[in-house]
């Protein structure tokens, strides 16, 4: 029951920092918004616009100055899309998984990473895995001394770790936000390892 409740709190918070273009950082993402060109922003005006200067004299962060130079730079992440609204990087990756990365938010900034695997067997129970699964999304959108922390965090074990009904929820303890997690899912036939961090 703990488990459901953090997971919706998260949810909830992601979801309030996106502004209004929330409905599109549900499970079922909307594919059509995405360019297939590499790096290119989205085309949907109507979603990009969408209540942009009633919400960005309201933020404590600077939604105009929150893009996609975080994953620029990484060789293999060239032919990912960015959406303007939600501040989220698609990437297809070569073995047909997905990575969503996100960075920016209004009243809370956050940083995360939701690798979404179609082809996933290892158990629930198998921590280690999941942890270097967060390691390696970790890896690629996060600053060096976020990673080393992260690292720093998973060999010291300072963590909760809770498993309810197929479903892991880490929290990571002894850092500077106000919370970074790592969550594994299986849901539609998917397994989801979503983890970052968020603070304000």
């Amino acid at each position: 029951m703990k488990l459901r409740i953090l997971i919706l709190l998260i949810l909830g918070l992601q979801i309030s920092c996106s502004k209004k273009a929330s409905r599109n950082e549900t499970l079922v993402f909307n594919e059509t918004e995405h360019s297939p060109e590499s790096g290119t922003q989205s085309t949907n005006q109507e979603s990009n616009n969408i209540s942009e200067k009633e919400t960005e004299d309201d933020c404590i962060f600077d939604l105009t100055t929150q893009s996609d130079e975080f994953i620029q730079h990484i060789p293999e992440f060239k032919n990912y899309t960015w959406n303007v609204s939600t501040k989220t990087a698609t990437i297809l990756l070569q073995n047909a998984d997905t990575l969503y990365a996100q960075r920016g938010g209004c009243y809370h900034f956050g940083l995360s990473g939701k690798l979404v695997k179609s082809n996933d067997d290892h158990s629930t129970g198998n921590i280690d895995h999941w942890l270097n699964e967060a390691k390696w999304i970790s890896k690629r959108i996060l600053d060096d001394s976020d990673y080393q922390e992260l690292e720093q965090m998973i060999v010291s074990k300072n963590y909760d770790l809770n498993i309810d009904n197929d479903k892991i929820y880490i929290a990571f303890k002894g850092h500077n936000y106000a919370e970074w997690y790592l969550t594994v899912e299986r849901l539609h036939g998917n397994t989801i390892i979503d983890t970052g961090y968020y603070f304000g």
